[in-house]
Parts: C-alpha cells; structure tokens; sequence
C-alpha cells in the first residue's frame, strides 16, 4: 500500500469573506496570562491580610480595623524589603559574606569580665 494521497485546495466560496482576529481579542489573549497572576496575587494577597490581621487581633486585643492596619503595614514591610533585596542583587550594595553578631553581644560580653 505505497498509494499516496493528492490532496487539492477547494476554491472559497464567492460570498465568503476571510476574518482577521479583532485587534482587543489579540490582546485579550496576549495579556491573558498577566491577568491571571494579577488575580492569583489579588488572591494570596486578601489570604496573607485576612490571616495576619487575625493573628494580631487574637494577641493584641485591638479592633479589627487596628489589626487590619498593622497587617497592612507588615505586608509592606515585607514586600519592601523583597524588592530592594532584588534591586541591589546585582549591585555593588549586595555584599555576601559573613554574617557578623551584633554589636551589643560584645558589649554584653565585655560586661562580664
């Protein structure tokens, strides 16, 4: 069985008109997978506020819009910190190495002489 197959190209029909993609559907599909981070972080984000702020009510007592605050504020402490770790990654500001004690466990030290 070595027959092989021709296949012709039927002409389109007089009245058919060939559509291009719109162009907010390209872009719906090229912006796509940025939407969908975007809402997994919206996500994880409400998760982190909603967990930390009742952490911080159960120990603090406070009211739920002070804990809220707080919660708020960590989380901006630690994407803060994340981001500026990122930005000097490659800089002359990053410097691996050895992690020195600080300063006040020799001035503790020093007491006990």
């Amino acid at each position: 069985m070595n027959a092989s197959a021709v296949i012709h190209k039927l002409p389109a029909p007089k009245g058919a008109v060939r559509h291009k993609p719109r162009k907010a559907t390209r872009g719906l599909r090229k912006h796509a997978p940025a939407a969908g981070l975007g809402a997994v972080i919206v996500v994880l984000l409400g998760l982190s506020l909603t967990h930390l702020s009742t952490g911080v009510q159960i120990v603090t007592h406070c009211a739920w819009w002070e804990a809220l605050a707080m919660a708020i504020g960590l989380d901006l402490l630690i994407v803060g910190l994340e981001v500026a770790m990122v930005v000097t990654a490659g800089t002359r500001a990053y410097k691996p190495g050895r992690p020195r004690p600080p300063t006040w466990i020799w001035w503790s030290a020093a007491d006990e002489h």
